[in-house]
């Protein structure tokens, strides 16, 4: 069973998965196995922060800032696409920046 991330952790896409972006909509597809994954505007939005390496709690300041939504209405989403694209092995586990 895969342990969804440490909140304060960061995490980036796999090594063989691309994204397409379509009118503001995300295909995340894994060309290894040929999984895919859609997303709306605002997964979309999550996804490109993801591709930046943010802290899942970076992630989900800037979609309050951005979308003028308090932390409560937004962590459980953020957190809960991130656990999906986990378990479809499309993200991994990044180590902390500065760590050895």
């Amino acid at each position: 069973m895969i342990q969804p991330v440490q909140r304060s952790r960061r995490v980036a896409f796999a090594r063989d998965v691309v994204i397409q972006v379509i009118g503001g909509d995300a295909l995340v597809l894994n060309l290894r196995d040929e999984t895919v994954f859609s997303l709306n505007p605002t997964g979309s939005r999550i996804a490109e922060l993801i591709g930046q390496e943010l802290s899942l709690d970076a992630v989900i300041d800037t979609i309050c800032h951005e979308y003028g939504v308090e932390r409560h209405e937004v962590a459980p989403d953020v957190h809960e696409l991130v656990d999906a694209l986990l378990a479809k092995g499309l993200v991994v586990s990044v180590p902390d920046k500065g760590a050895a």
